[in-house]
């Protein structure tokens, strides 16, 4: 769930796929499905 990814070991986070998307999507370059 969320757009980034939290690795539990080290605590560094990572944006998912889905924050691309939505990146994409705020700027109008997104297509929906």
């Amino acid at each position: 769930f969320g757009l980034v990814y939290v690795d539990r070991a080290t605590l560094a986070r990572k944006p998912k796929q889905s924050a691309y998307w939505y990146r994409d999507f705020l700027r109008g370059e997104a297509a929906l499905e």
